[in-house]
């Protein structure tokens, strides 16, 4: 599956206020991704004040659909960070 290019992993953030990480997410829903994992870090030291970092694993089809989810992502103005 790797080598297939059928997970992506990446890190963002979020404001730290509820209903903020749903609408993240409901990114990752519309472009038909399945969280296969997500992690929620309020302690991350690269993460401003007042956000909170988010490390998600996902499933996607192809690297086209890898794109498809970052670029969605990066137009809703979440950052991104694909650094593994």
């Amino acid at each position: 599956m790797l080598r297939a290019d059928r997970y992506l992993h990446f890190f963002t953030a979020c404001d730290d206020r509820p209903g903020s990480l749903a609408s993240m997410l409901k990114i990752v829903a519309e472009e038909r991704g399945k969280v296969l994992s997500i992690t929620h870090d309020r302690l991350r030291p690269t993460v401003a004040l007042g956000m909170t970092g988010v490390e998600l694993l996902v499933e996607v089809r192809d690297k086209a659909h890898q794109q498809r989810i970052l670029a969605a992502h990066v137009q809703a103005n979440y950052p991104i960070d694909t650094a593994d």
